[in-house]
């Protein structure tokens, strides 16, 4: 079963069609910045590489929206 940080974090991907982070680091970030990483080295996120002046986006994948989707259906009972 998946952490609730692991699916809000899923949920927001999926809301957002992508989520930038600025290039400013403080506290909120940088756990955002690790639980993003975390998604990503499970397949479940993946990462763009930063253009000049701009955040890392990350973006769920196939396998990551089969997570989320298997979480809600198992949430309905």
């Amino acid at each position: 079963m998946r952490s609730r940080s692991d699916i809000t974090a899923l949920k927001t991907l999926v809301i957002s069609g992508g989520h930038t982070l600025s290039l400013v680091s403080g506290d909120v970030e940088d756990r955002v910045t690790f639980q993003l990483e975390r998604l990503v080295s499970e397949g479940l996120a993946t990462r763009d590489s930063p253009k000049s002046g701009q955040g890392t986006t990350y973006r769920i994948t196939a396998l990551g929206k089969k997570v989320l989707q298997e979480f809600e259906d198992n949430q309905k009972g």
